[in-house]
Protein backbone atom coordinates (compact mmCIF):
# COMPACT_ATOMS: atom_id res chain seq x y z
CA UNK A 1 0.00 0.00 0.00
CA UNK A 2 2.72 2.11 1.04
CA UNK A 3 3.90 1.73 -2.53
CA UNK A 4 0.40 2.52 -4.58
CA UNK A 5 0.44 5.58 -2.27
CA UNK A 6 3.27 6.97 -4.03
CA UNK A 7 1.30 8.28 -6.96
CA UNK A 8 -0.31 10.88 -5.16
CA UNK A 9 3.09 12.43 -4.64
CA UNK A 10 2.36 14.08 -7.69
CA UNK A 11 0.41 17.19 -6.93
CA UNK A 12 -0.96 17.09 -10.16
CA UNK A 13 -2.68 13.85 -10.33
CA UNK A 14 -3.87 14.67 -6.93
CA UNK A 15 -7.47 15.28 -7.96
CA UNK A 16 -10.63 14.33 -6.52
CA UNK A 17 -11.90 12.63 -9.18
CA UNK A 18 -8.77 10.58 -10.43
CA UNK A 19 -8.93 8.61 -6.86
CA UNK A 20 -10.81 5.92 -8.32
CA UNK A 21 -7.76 5.70 -10.95
CA UNK A 22 -4.83 5.30 -8.38
CA UNK A 23 -5.21 1.50 -7.58
CA UNK A 24 -5.68 2.46 -3.75
CA UNK A 25 -9.18 1.28 -3.13
CA UNK A 26 -11.10 -1.75 -4.44
CA UNK A 27 -12.61 -1.18 -7.74
CA UNK A 28 -16.59 -1.37 -6.42
CA UNK A 29 -15.44 1.20 -4.05
CA UNK A 30 -18.08 4.24 -4.05
CA UNK A 31 -17.50 7.84 -4.07
CA UNK A 32 -19.31 10.95 -2.70
CA UNK A 33 -18.27 13.74 -4.35
CA UNK A 34 -21.38 16.42 -4.29
CA UNK A 35 -20.33 20.19 -2.93
CA UNK A 36 -20.46 20.52 0.59
CA UNK A 37 -22.42 23.38 0.73
CA UNK A 38 -21.49 26.37 3.06
CA UNK A 39 -24.86 26.18 5.29
CA UNK A 40 -27.38 23.29 5.82
CA UNK A 41 -25.50 20.48 5.01
CA UNK A 42 -28.63 18.04 6.43
CA UNK A 43 -29.97 17.75 2.81
CA UNK A 44 -26.70 16.63 2.06
CA UNK A 45 -25.79 14.10 4.50
CA UNK A 46 -29.35 12.43 3.97
CA UNK A 47 -28.53 11.70 0.21
CA UNK A 48 -24.75 10.87 1.31
CA UNK A 49 -26.21 8.41 3.41
CA UNK A 50 -28.36 7.07 0.80
CA UNK A 51 -25.78 6.61 -1.59
CA UNK A 52 -23.60 4.88 1.08
CA UNK A 53 -26.06 2.93 2.71
CA UNK A 54 -23.93 -0.22 1.44
CA UNK A 55 -20.96 0.62 2.03
CA UNK A 56 -18.93 0.02 4.87
CA UNK A 57 -16.20 1.38 6.56
CA UNK A 58 -17.00 5.10 5.56
CA UNK A 59 -14.02 7.23 4.24
CA UNK A 60 -14.28 11.02 5.72
CA UNK A 61 -11.96 12.76 3.97
CA UNK A 62 -12.14 16.19 4.65
CA UNK A 63 -9.67 19.49 3.31
CA UNK A 64 -9.06 20.16 7.00
CA UNK A 65 -9.73 17.38 9.05
CA UNK A 66 -12.77 18.00 11.71
CA UNK A 67 -14.40 20.94 12.56
CA UNK A 68 -12.79 23.81 14.49
CA UNK A 69 -13.73 26.81 16.61
CA UNK A 70 -12.22 28.98 14.04
CA UNK A 71 -14.20 28.17 10.91
CA UNK A 72 -16.07 30.13 9.54
CA UNK A 73 -19.18 29.77 7.07
CA UNK A 74 -16.95 30.25 3.91
CA UNK A 75 -14.48 27.75 5.25
CA UNK A 76 -17.00 25.01 6.92
CA UNK A 77 -16.97 22.78 4.04
CA UNK A 78 -13.75 22.14 4.01
CA UNK A 79 -13.95 20.50 7.81
CA UNK A 80 -15.99 16.66 8.75
CA UNK A 81 -18.32 17.85 11.74
CA UNK A 82 -18.33 15.19 14.00
CA UNK A 83 -22.02 14.92 14.16
CA UNK A 84 -21.94 13.32 10.74
CA UNK A 85 -18.86 10.75 11.62
CA UNK A 86 -21.76 10.00 14.68
CA UNK A 87 -24.80 9.29 12.39
CA UNK A 88 -22.94 7.05 10.51
CA UNK A 89 -21.44 5.40 13.38
CA UNK A 90 -25.10 5.13 14.43
CA UNK A 91 -26.01 3.34 11.17
CA UNK A 92 -23.50 0.77 11.85
CA UNK A 93 -20.64 1.42 10.15
CA UNK A 94 -17.19 2.02 10.72
CA UNK A 95 -15.93 4.89 10.34
CA UNK A 96 -12.80 6.72 9.44
CA UNK A 97 -11.93 10.24 8.97
CA UNK A 98 -8.48 11.83 9.76
CA UNK A 99 -7.34 14.76 11.14
CA UNK A 100 -4.10 16.88 9.96
CA UNK A 101 -2.30 17.32 13.00
CA UNK A 102 0.14 20.45 11.78
CA UNK A 103 2.21 22.69 14.29
CA UNK A 104 1.39 20.54 17.38
CA UNK A 105 2.29 17.68 19.36
CA UNK A 106 0.76 14.61 17.45
CA UNK A 107 -0.45 12.75 20.30
CA UNK A 108 -1.93 15.83 22.33
CA UNK A 109 -4.60 16.85 19.08
CA UNK A 110 -5.31 12.47 18.95
CA UNK A 111 -6.36 12.99 22.58
CA UNK A 112 -8.44 15.97 21.96
CA UNK A 113 -10.31 15.58 18.65
CA UNK A 114 -10.85 11.61 19.92
CA UNK A 115 -12.41 12.82 23.32
CA UNK A 116 -14.95 15.18 21.45
CA UNK A 117 -15.41 12.25 18.98
CA UNK A 118 -15.76 9.94 21.28
CA UNK A 119 -18.05 11.87 24.23
CA UNK A 120 -20.59 12.68 21.08
CA UNK A 121 -21.15 9.22 19.92
CA UNK A 122 -21.41 8.04 23.80
CA UNK A 123 -18.71 5.84 22.85
CA UNK A 124 -16.40 3.79 25.14
CA UNK A 125 -14.25 1.05 23.57
CA UNK A 126 -10.76 1.97 23.18
CA UNK A 127 -9.86 1.99 19.32
CA UNK A 128 -6.72 3.77 18.67
CA UNK A 129 -5.81 6.65 16.69
CA UNK A 130 -3.50 5.72 13.75
CA UNK A 131 -0.44 8.47 13.01
CA UNK A 132 0.66 8.15 9.34
CA UNK A 133 4.29 10.02 9.96
CA UNK A 134 4.19 12.45 7.03
CA UNK A 135 4.68 15.98 6.81
CA UNK A 136 2.50 17.07 8.07
CA UNK A 137 1.39 13.61 10.43
CA UNK A 138 -2.05 13.00 9.26
CA UNK A 139 -4.49 11.34 12.45
CA UNK A 140 -6.98 8.57 11.24
CA UNK A 141 -9.88 8.06 13.67
CA UNK A 142 -12.31 4.93 13.49
CA UNK A 143 -15.30 4.28 14.92
CA UNK A 144 -16.87 0.75 14.80
CA UNK A 145 -19.57 -1.37 16.04
CA UNK A 146 -18.82 -3.32 19.28
CA UNK A 147 -18.84 -6.65 18.13
CA UNK A 148 -15.79 -5.01 15.15
CA UNK A 149 -13.46 -3.53 17.39
CA UNK A 150 -11.32 -6.46 18.41
CA UNK A 151 -10.78 -6.91 14.41
CA UNK A 152 -10.33 -3.36 13.70
CA UNK A 153 -7.83 -3.05 16.46
CA UNK A 154 -5.62 -6.60 14.71
CA UNK A 155 -5.85 -5.20 11.36
CA UNK A 156 -4.43 -1.68 12.31
CA UNK A 157 -1.78 -3.32 14.92
CA UNK A 158 -0.51 -5.64 11.59
CA UNK A 159 -0.84 -2.67 9.25
CA UNK A 160 1.53 -0.59 11.88
CA UNK A 161 3.73 -3.65 11.87
CA UNK A 162 4.05 -3.46 7.91
CA UNK A 163 4.83 0.30 7.71
CA UNK A 164 8.17 0.95 8.50
CA UNK A 165 7.82 2.93 11.34
CA UNK A 166 5.78 5.45 9.08
CA UNK A 167 2.77 4.86 10.97
CA UNK A 168 2.15 4.16 14.99
CA UNK A 169 -0.80 3.76 16.84
CA UNK A 170 -1.83 6.51 19.71
CA UNK A 171 -3.62 4.53 22.57
CA UNK A 172 -6.04 6.41 24.76
CA UNK A 173 -4.10 7.78 27.72
CA UNK A 174 -4.40 4.94 30.59
CA UNK A 175 -5.64 2.40 28.29
CA UNK A 176 -6.12 -0.80 29.30
CA UNK A 177 -5.93 -3.57 26.61
CA UNK A 178 -2.68 -1.58 24.17
CA UNK A 179 -1.28 -3.98 21.45
CA UNK A 180 2.01 -3.52 20.79
CA UNK A 181 3.08 -3.73 17.04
Amino acid sequence: MFNRNKVINNEAKRVLRSVPTYGLLADNALYFEETIPAISRDALRGRGSKQLDRVDPVFLGPDNGFEARSAKPRTLPKYALYEEAIAYHEAGKIVVAIQFARQCQPEARAQKVRRVLYDGAGYSCELPVLRARVAPNILFFFLAPAERVSSLTTALTSFVAMSEGKAELIWWAGAKNRLTA
